[in-house]
């Protein structure tokens, strides 16, 4: 690790700005020392576990088994019991020297007894992998251990040979069916890490891809896609079928064993099974087990060699993941910036944002997290429950989530986390400098989801073109919202005056004033289409009529889904279903025609009063004049008034 990068992570752990050289020195030695003793401390404790379950079973590890290169129990004994007196020696000269280290601590750091805690917590938090590696060590060992009495426990029954036969061909399935998942976790963690295999480039083996247009770079990223899919697919269906063959096997095995003659000689043969059970199923977890430590190891591995990268991209490559679409002729942004964008994608949530504040800003964070959640379940239990504000539960779980969310914020984080929520921090401060500077705009693509970087003037210059050809949209001179608030308002206190809606309606749909917000108008990019046109959206969330649309649509939505269900297609699943009943009765013939359109701006197109006509007319025509017990049109035409 970097001094410097060693000495800023330390600054930030101890809370102290390690100035003075006599400062630095001492905590970096003293940091060594605690590093080596927490090193070997783990070392004993694993090494006592193996001490201690090979006395009680008689079992010891391969790599003692190898190291000690004898298998008598009196030997290996001595061994790990001379080496347990060896790491003991060396775990008290480290105390030795800690205790001696300290006599010459700086008086301008803090206490020694808060320097150690410190700096013990961030010795352990950069041994992650050690405690995962011990931790995988004695649980290896235990459940060779618990294997080894299973079998033995199945030997009581006089099982015969065809029978242990049949045992080892169900653990030879199993253990060939958990290869092929081995095989295919690790696949799926290369294309986690962005790091797939060199054989996926190898299927267009001389083709430049720097020449190649937009267009067949992305026939390329589809071809290897379709690959991939077809490679787990195809461990899928291994995996599959080696299940098939294990239950297949398991049923010979059962019927081999049941055949009782008597009810106590079920009741053994039941036991039997379940003890038969319970060895197949350790076998299986055991290995399952050592499957997601190499998978935990090889992902710790594959991102270690992305960081070591000089560069985030590779030439002359194209990858299977979605990329930014760079809609300008020059981009203001470098090949890294664009790979953290095309990696990370709209939906990445930065880890550890919280470290990046002092104390005083994280300990605001949690109280609004505190007060917010407190503000939505407490009202709830109130409501539901009926129970007290005051109550002792209340009191605890509030006391509760005031100690978790502190928890959370406030642990500390290893240097690689923190130096990611650092530089990380930086590479986006940098990606919007450089993107404000040149005039180029970051948005989400309307469908794929992705990024696309395009040029603010042409953004311009088509959303004014899509105002003047709809003129659904105007530039407003001044702020309507406390017009439309105080229309909202009054038309809600009148429908309670007249007790056309009860009162839990009419505090469902008034708005407050606090949170009231106009609607405004923006727009994202459609790549998909030629020319890359945009869509408008207009965002009305906290609009002071929004109340009273979502309880509207509350009330009308069931109806509408009652009526035309029939005729209503909601999603691709659903047209195939369709499709499917309208073969089977006989529908689908060669003569049939399928035909489909669209609507160019529909939903700008929309005449409201018209729309308001036709919502009146379907309400008429079934019948409806109220609905739970709302006057519907007595709040339509107070709808109008809003047009």
């Amino acid at each position: 690790m970097p001094r410097k990068l060693l000495l800023h992570s330390l600054r930030l752990q101890l809370k102290h700005p390690l100035k003075r050289k006599k400062e630095r020195h001492f905590i970096v030695e003293r940091l060594q020392l605690l590093d080596q003793q927490f090193y070997l401390d783990h070392i004993r404790c694993l090494y006592q576990t193996y001490f201690d379950q090979g006395l009680k079973f008689h079992m010891w590890p391969d790599g003692i088994l190898k190291i000690a290169q004898i298998t008598e129990r009196t030997v290996i004994q001595k061994y790990l019991e001379e080496y347990l007196i060896l790491l003991r020696d060396k775990i008290s000269q480290c105390t030795t020297e800690l205790a001696t280290q300290s006599s010459p601590c700086p008086l301008t750091l803090s206490l020694l007894n808060i320097v150690d805690v410190r700096l013990h917590e961030f010795v352990r938090l950069h041994h992650i992998d050690l405690m995962r590696t011990i931790r995988f060590r004695i649980n290896k060992l235990k459940d060779k251990i618990h294997e080894k009495q299973l079998f033995q426990h199945l030997s009581y029954y006089y099982l015969n040979n065809d029978q242990f036969k049949a045992i080892s061909r169900l653990t030879t399935i199993r253990k060939e069916q958990l290869k092929v998942f081995d095989e295919q976790t690790m696949l799926e963690q290369q294309i986690l890490c962005h790091q797939l295999p060199e054989s996926l480039d190898s299927i267009l083996p001389n083709l430049d891809m720097k020449k190649l247009s937009q267009k067949h770079c992305k026939m390329v990223q589809e071809l290897k896609r379709f690959t991939l899919n077809l490679e787990l697919q195809r461990y899928e269906e291994d995996i599959h079928r080696y299940e098939q063959l294990y239950q297949e096997e398991f049923n010979k095995l059962q019927e081999q064993i049941q055949n009782p003659t008597s009810s106590d000689y079920k009741h053994q043969i039941d036991i039997l099974m379940y003890s038969v059970e319970s060895y197949l199923n350790n076998y299986k977890h055991r290995l399952l087990r050592q499957i997601r430590h190499r998978e935990a190891c090889f992902h710790t591995n594959l991102i270690r060699q992305r960081r070591r990268r000089q560069s985030f991209m590779r030439e002359n490559n194209i990858q299977v993941h979605p990329q930014i679409i760079v809609d300008v002729p020059k981009v203001a942004l470098n090949d890294g910036q664009l790979q953290f964008l095309s990696q990370n994608g709209p939906s990445y949530i930065r880890p550890n944002q919280s470290y990046l504040h002092c104390d005083q800003q994280q300990q605001k964070q949690i109280d609004r997290e505190f007060n917010k959640t407190l503000d939505v379940i407490v009202p709830y239990l109130v409501r539901v429950y009926h129970m007290s504000p005051t109550s002792t539960i209340i009191s605890r779980f509030s006391h509760q989530l005031a100690t978790y969310l502190c928890e959370q914020y406030m642990a500390p984080v290893s240097y690689l986390h923190a130096h990611r929520a650092r530089q990380e921090r930086k590479l986006i401060q940098s990606i919007r400098y450089r993107l404000k500077k040149s005039n180029q705009v970051l948005r989400v693509t309307d469908k794929s989801g992705i990024f696309h970087i395009g040029d603010a003037n042409d953004y311009e210059q088509k959303a004014e073109a899509y105002r003047e050809k709809t003129k659904a949209y105007i530039e407003l001179e001044n702020d309507p919202l406390c017009v439309v608030f105080d229309k909202a308002v009054n038309l809600l206190n009148d429908l309670r005056s007249k007790k056309h809606i009860l009162a839990w309606q009419f505090d469902k749909m008034i708005p407050k004033r606090e949170n009231a917000q106009l609607a405004y108008l923006y727009f994202v990019p459609k790549p998909h289409k030629e020319g890359t046109p945009l869509r408008p959206i207009v965002s009305s969330m906290h609009m002071p009529t929004t109340g009273i649309s979502k309880f509207l649509d509350r009330l009308l939505r069931p109806l509408f889904d009652k009526h035309v269900r029939s005729t209503t297609i909601i999603d691709g699943v659903d047209l195939i279903r369709r499709l499917q009943a309208y073969t089977a009765n006989g529908y689908l013939k060669p003569t049939t025609y399928f035909c489909t359109f669209d609507i160019t701006d529909l939903y700008t197109m929309l005449p409201q009063e018209e729309s308001l006509d036709i919502l009146t007319e379907f309400l008429l025509e079934h019948g409806y004049t109220k609905v739970n017990a709302v006057p519907i049109f007595v709040q339509i035409s107070r709808l109008r008034s809003f047009l």
